[in-house]
């Protein structure tokens, strides 16, 4: 991996530091009775990365009439106009390929006047785009006063992280890379789970990409994102390697990646296959257009030997191996409108292969029917998982479940309405030594938006918990939920409020009668009086009630939330806090909690280059909690002085 950055960086010293036209100035004739010429011209190619572009006009523009976009974005006063037209010095890299440069002005009379010149870029004589960019930030804080001594807070920190990115292109080829570099240093240990103190790679991906008419094909190193299949393996972010081809109908996708997480490079790449820490696998696709059904085979196996004692010494571990194979099947049966999507799977999978326990088995099939007809959409799924159902890749996902599910969206001119059914149960296989569990949720939601300043809903919830076949000594659960939920706003251009109210009861159906109901009132006002001036005001208030006991429990919650703009682009201040008061009825509660957060800082951006933005801030937090009951209190102010730096280059 360090040859291939050594050679992205080589070929990049190697463009020329000028620009280089494949044509000359050209007047552009569709233009010619106002612009006399320009440079690039019309439909030149420029090998440059931030061409300077030169135009000539023939009849100078009224005062403050030019208006000059390029490639949709308004550059007019980033333009130095000259006695004879202007000149433009981009300050980020152009991306290579077709660029438009709009021009539009008037003259002395009121005249309208418009011109425009296609041109194209590209970065190299021999690369279309050749590019390293980083985007970074860092931070020097200073504890200038702190309350309380917990030992972690540092008095002075250094933390410097981002992104830096290369890549090389020309035509249907593709090298990249992207990292993200970590820098920290303070005077305290670091917390558990946090990175070490230095330098680091919190994460790197190397990648190769052909993109071809007839054949494509992409390959990973580094922190790759395996995405299969549901039951397989989805959203899987691990150090490895991915390789994924297609060549017209077919395609072909394998992976090789760690079982743990791993986070840096100061201790291992994570590049090398390990034995005993290690998922593959791989997949096989088929789309056949003249049935529009797309067919996909995946299988995948791995060990895991990531600590399985739970804290415990003592206890002697193996390895969680297992492997799972998939076939899914997705058809358009009617496109849009009926849309089928069929998993079977099987797996095998064995928890600790150092146990007397062998490994087990089990299935898990899906069938999802969605689609949208006009202004309503569906989706509608039948899903089991078997009691002994694992993917090595998806550890402790949904197993030993059996259901259906509903979702249906209206979409009206002032109305909509989502309804969402499901009924799911466990215990699949009906074993006598376990309840088994039904839980079915129902909602309602309508919102009416005749009123454009005035949106208005309603929400209605229902859901019935109930267990069956109790074997000796498991206790009976049957609960009733049921909740209404009504919301209003109004909304202006400068302020807005909104209330949001809900009530809900459940109903203990056994013999213990626990049932409690609870009151939501929610108020919402937002104010915006100047663009440099937001705050956010909500107060919330929450009663829950033991019907058995009579014993309510009351919560009110205040948060604020100002966003200001002292001298616009310079001078900030930020304040954001909540303060909370909890009590009973009995008097077993009776607690206020305060918070405050505050930012006073200044932004240096006006007076440095483009590329960077320094800030300096004074940054405070407040936490106030007191317990009457108890009679205990707690204070703890802390002061931070602040410098920030974010750096965005380009070459």
């Amino acid at each position: 991996m360090k040859i291939c950055w050594l050679v992205l960086c080589a070929v990049l010293l190697l463009i020329p530091p000028g620009n280089v036209f494949a044509q000359q100035e050209t007047p552009p004739a569709e233009a010619a009775s106002w612009v006399v010429s320009a440079s690039p011209g019309p439909n030149d190619e420029v090998i440059s990365k931030k061409p300077l572009v030169q135009v000539v006009l023939a009849i100078p523009p009224a005062p403050q009439t030019l208006v000059v976009v390029l490639d949709g974005t308004d550059i007019s006063q980033m333009v130095k106009q000259t006695e004879t037209g202007f000149t433009y010095q981009p300050v980020f890299i152009l991306p290579p390929g077709t660029h438009e440069l709009s021009i539009s002005g008037a003259d002395a009379a009121g005249n309208p006047l418009q011109a425009s010149i296609p041109f194209k870029t590209r970065h190299t004589a021999f690369l279309e785009e050749a590019t390293v960019s980083a985007d970074m930030t860092g931070i020097y804080s200073a504890t200038l006063r702190k309350d309380s001594h917990d030992g972690t807070t540092p008095y002075n920190a250094v933390t410097v992280e981002g992104t830096v990115q290369g890549k090389v292109r020309e035509g249907a080829n593709e090298l990249s890379f992207e990292g993200s570099p970590v820098y920290v240093e303070q005077d305290k240990p670091m917390q558990t789970g946090s990175v070490e103190k230095g330098l680091d790679l919190r994460s790197f991906v190397l990648r190769g990409e052909h993109k071809g008419d007839k054949f494509q094909g992409k390959a990973e190193f580094g922190d790759v994102n395996v995405n299969e299949t549901p039951f397989t393996v989805q959203g899987f972010l691990r150090r490895g390697a991915k390789l994924n081809l297609a060549y017209g109908n077919g395609s072909l996708s394998f992976f090789s990646v760690r079982a743990p997480a791993i986070y840096g490079v100061r201790h291992t790449l994570g590049l090398t296959y390990e034995d005993d820490s290690q998922i593959t696998g791989g997949s096989a696709g088929l789309s056949l257009p003249g049935i529009r059904t797309d067919i996909r085979a995946t299988f995948l196996t791995g060990e895991d030997d990531s600590n399985l004692s739970y804290g415990i010494s003592g206890i002697e571990t193996g390895l969680r191996t297992g492997d799972v194979a998939s076939l899914r099947v997705t058809t358009q049966i009617i496109p849009t409108i009926l849309v089928s999507d069929f998993e079977a799977a099987y797996s095998r999978y064995d928890f600790d292969d150092a146990d007397e326990f062998d490994e087990v088995s089990d299935t898990a099939w899906r069938i999802d029917f969605s689609g949208t007809v006009k202004q309503y959409t569906y989706d509608l799924k039948y899903e089991y998982v078997g009691r002994d159902f694992e993917s090595i890749a998806i550890q402790g996902g949904t197993k030993d479940r059996e259901g259906i599910y509903f979702m249906g969206n209206a979409m009206f001119p002032n109305h909509s309405l989502s309804v969402l059914a499901s009924a799911f149960r466990d215990n699949v296989d009906r074993l006598s030594i376990m309840p088994r569990t039904i839980n079915i949720p129902l909602s309602l939601d309508y919102n009416y938006t005749r009123f454009a300043e005035m949106p208005m809903g309603i929400a209605v919830q229902h859901s019935i918990l109930k267990t069956t076949d109790e074997p000796s000594g498991f206790p009976a659960v049957e609960t009733i939920s049921d909740t209404v939920t009504g919301k209003i706003s109004y909304i202006q251009p400068k302020w807005n409020t909104g209330f949001t109210t809900s009530y809900s009861y459940i109903n203990d159906r056994t013999g213990t009668d626990l049932d409690t109901s609870s009151i939501n009132y929610t108020l919402t006002l937002g104010l915006t009086p100047v663009e440099t001036w937001s705050l956010s005001i909500v107060p919330n208030l929450v009663q829950q009630t033991n019907e058995d006991t009579d014993v309510r429990t009351d919560t009110y919650t205040t948060t604020v939330d100002l966003r200001s703009q002292i001298i616009k682009d310079l001078i900030y201040w930020d304040l954001g806090g909540s303060y909370s008061v909890s009590e009973t009825t009995d008097d077993s509660v009776d607690t206020e909690t305060t918070t405050v957060n505050t930012r006073l800082a200044c932004s240096l951006k006006r007076f440095s280059p483009p590329q960077l933005n320094p800030t300096i801030a004074l940054r405070g937090s407040y936490q106030k909690t007191e317990d009457k009951v108890a009679d205990t209190k707690t204070d703890d102010l802390m002061i931070f002085l602040v410098f920030e730096l974010q750096a965005k280059f380009g070459l």
